[in-house]
């Protein structure tokens, strides 16, 4: 999730809106497609338009495409062991 203003002045347009589950209920956003690096690695990733005060998140998605995962001990990213099962 990135903060719409960030998105737009980028030049990122939505492409759809979707529906999301939250704390509490249901909420809608603006989904879309950012190019982004990480470790010197680019890739395209699905984002989500958020609003002033949303905080900016890498998801799940974006690590799993990237090839990474959390080491939360070190607090650090990683390659992840990937399956090709």
């Amino acid at each position: 999730m990135v903060r719409r203003d960030i998105l737009e002045g980028l030049g990122i347009k939505p492409l759809g809106r979707r529906r999301f589950r939250v704390f509490g209920g249901y909420v809608e956003h603006d989904i879309g497609e950012a190019g982004l690096m990480i470790m010197s690695e680019r890739r395209t990733v699905p984002v989500i338009f958020g609003e002033a005060g949303d905080p900016v998140v890498i998801g799940v998605t974006a690590l799993e495409i990237f090839g990474l995962e959390v080491d939360v001990v070190r607090g650090i990213l990683r390659e992840a062991e990937l399956y090709l099962l």
